[in-house]
Order: C-alpha cells, then sequence, then structure tokens
C-alpha cells in the first residue's frame, strides 16, 4: 500500500520494485482504487476520464456503452451465480417449505429480468453451478427455472402460501440490484397474488452482517463467484453446515444428505467419480432450493483510452500486472 486506507474514499498501492522482471513485473508504477457508492458515478467519472477503468458497469449504460467504448468495452462469461435467498433457519414459519421456494423461482421471469433489466449482460440460470464449471449441466433445475405462473400459482395455494400472504425482499443499494430485485417483486405479486415489500441495505456488508447475525428474517440478493473453478465450490462453501459459521450459508440450510455426499465426494477415487458425486449433491440442492438460481453473471467492463492491455478474468478480476499508459 502506497499510504493509509481512506475509507471509503480510495485505496493506493504501488509497485514492489524487487519483484522479478522474469516473473512478470507490474508495468504500471502504482495504481488508485476509488471507492463509489454507486455504479452510475463511478462510470459516469470513467467517461469524464477521473478514472481509467471499471470492472462493474450500471444497469443503466448496458444500452450504450458498446457504441461509446467499442473495442473498451469487455463482456464475456463470468464465474459469478445470482440467487435470491431464503432465512431457512430464522423464518422456518415463511420460507421453510420447499414447495413455496419452488413457487417462487417458477413465478420469476428469468428470461425478461435478463434481457430487459441487464440488457443482456446476465444470462439465465439453470443450475446451482455456473456455466464455465467442469459438471455444470445445462438445463438441471428443470420445471424449478422454467416460468411457469400458472403452475407456480397452483403449487403456492397447495401449500397455503405463506403467512400474512407477505414476503420481503432484501437487497444491497451499492450494487445496481434495485431494478432487478422490483422486478421480482412485482412479477411474485402479479403470478403469486402475494404481497412483496423490498428493503434496500445501504452496503452488501450491512447486509452480510444483518444476516450473519440473524438480525435479518426477509428473503435476500445473493451471489457468489468462485474461488477456483470446482463444482464442489458452488456447494460446501455455501450449503454445507460447517458454512452457517465458517463459510457463507446465509440461510442455515442443512441436509444430512447433502452433506454425505459431499463427504463421498471428498473421498472419490478418481476425479470422474467425485464429479459424479458433486452431480449428486446438486441434484439435492435443486430438490430444496435453500436458494434460487435466477442468473449467472456476464463480465462488463470498461476502460479509458490512456491504458492498454486491461482486460478481467472468469472472476471479475483485473489483469493490473498486464496493464500499461497507453502513451
Amino acid at each position: 500500500m502506497d499510504g493509509k486506507w481512506e475509507h471509503n474514499q480510495q485505496i493506493k498501492v504501488k509497485r514492489y520494485d524487487n519483484f522479478p522482471a522474469s516473473d512478470g513485473k507490474a508495468k504500471l508504477q502504482g495504481v488508485t482504487f476509488k471507492i463509489y457508492d454507486k455504479l452510475e458515478t463511478a462510470y459516469n467519472d470513467l467517461r469524464a476520464d477521473n478514472i481509467q477503468a471499471t470492472d462493474k458497469l450500471p444497469i443503466s449504460a448496458m444500452g450504450t456503452v458498446k457504441g461509446e467504448f467499442g473495442d473498451r468495452y469487455i463482456y464475456k462469461p463470468e464465474s459469478g451465480v445470482g440467487y435470491i435467498g431464503f432465512p431457512i433457519a430464522t423464518n422456518p414459519a415463511t420460507y421453510g417449505k420447499p414447495e413455496v421456494r419452488k413457487a417462487i423461482s417458477m413465478a420469476i421471469d428469468r428470461e425478461a429480468i435478463t434481457k430487459t433489466i441487464f440488457s443482456g449482460t446476465r444470462v439465465p440460470a439453470d443450475d446451482f453451478v455456473n456455466p464455465l464449471i467442469p459438471g455444470y449441466r445445462k438445463g438441471a433445475m428443470g420445471d424449478a427455472a422454467k416460468y411457469d405462473p400458472t403452475k407456480a400459482k397452483a403449487l403456492w395455494d397447495s401449500v397455503g402460501g405463506v403467512p400474512n400472504n407477505t414476503i420481503e425482499l432484501g437487497y444491497n443499494a451499492d450494487g445496481g440490484h434495485k431494478e432487478w430485485i422490483e422486478a421480482v417483486a412485482n412479477q411474485l405479486k402479479k403470478n403469486l397474488g402475494v404481497e412483496v415489500t423490498t428493503k434496500p441495505f445501504e452496503k452488501f456488508g450491512k447486509i452480510l452482517d444483518a444476516l450473519g447475525a440473524k438480525q435479518y428474517s426477509g428473503a435476500f440478493r445473493m451471489a457468489w463467484s468462485m474461488d477456483y473453478p470446482s463444482i464442489e465450490n458452488y456447494e460446501r462453501p455455501i450449503f454445507s453446515k460447517v458454512a452457517i459459521e465458517n463459510g457463507s450459508n446465509y440461510g442455515g440450510y442443512v441436509n444430512e444428505k447433502f452433506e454425505a455426499l459431499l463427504d463421498q465426494a471428498d473421498q472419490a477415487k478418481s476425479p470422474e467419480e467425485g464429479l459424479k458425486l458433486y452431480q449428486q449433491a446438486d441434484d439435492v440442492l435443486i430438490e430444496d432450493l435453500p436458494y434460487i438460481p435466477v442468473y449467472t453473471y456476464m463480465s462488463s467492463a470498461a476502460y479509458s483510452k490512456k491504458i492498454k492491455n486491461f482486460d478481467t478474468d472468469a472472476q471479475g478480476r483485473m489483469n493490473l500486472d498486464e496493464v500499461e499508459l497507453a502513451g
């Protein structure tokens, strides 16, 4: 770091000049990471040359960014999955029934959200596993991921819906989620006849803190991007028992069959055998739907004419070791 972390403002870093050139010493002498509350502000600063790159773009830019930035607009698959999560452990009366969660899933029009809201920068999800990962199966979720308001309403009614016919959707307001969460809310109102309210949290950390402390009992927007390219990384860190206290299982989901399959997969004698067992664990998630996969991510980034060789990887990370000034 170059100086102190200026909280909620910026972080400066400088090149480590003792790093071996043979291993790819960074070409930039330093980088300043600006911290923004809103993606729109960052994008406007990029357009005004106040910053030189952004690895996330606001929804409002999606229709025009290609025309404005041309080859300096990056659009390619990314490893993330976007979910609606459920606080199963803290609010079982509302979200404890798999039928309720499946009805909500079938009442969501993923095509409309990814095309209309995100202008194609998201892709409808049909598995808990991202398509970039070995073990992904196209259409694995079956009917649960297919938009069918009639079946959704019939399933919803068959189990009596939810108490007080009301649900809440929480989301972080600092990541461009307001529009799609409100679209989901409107779809659920229309298709299930349920009252839906949305609750914005100022920052992603705020909603994670509230969920971790079991202080929030509404459904919630959640996402996951791989730590490493394995189907296991889309299962244990998010849905296992150990991940309740030491991971990202914010819903408190527990299924012993799922746990047993993870253990068997870990002890498999070959990668092929392990992959099949992890897929069986995926099938348990599809049956239970502790979270609802809504979309998978596409990287959408842009950079100015002042730099070159800018790119992002499958985790959405910037390749700052390769970037250099353009002139």
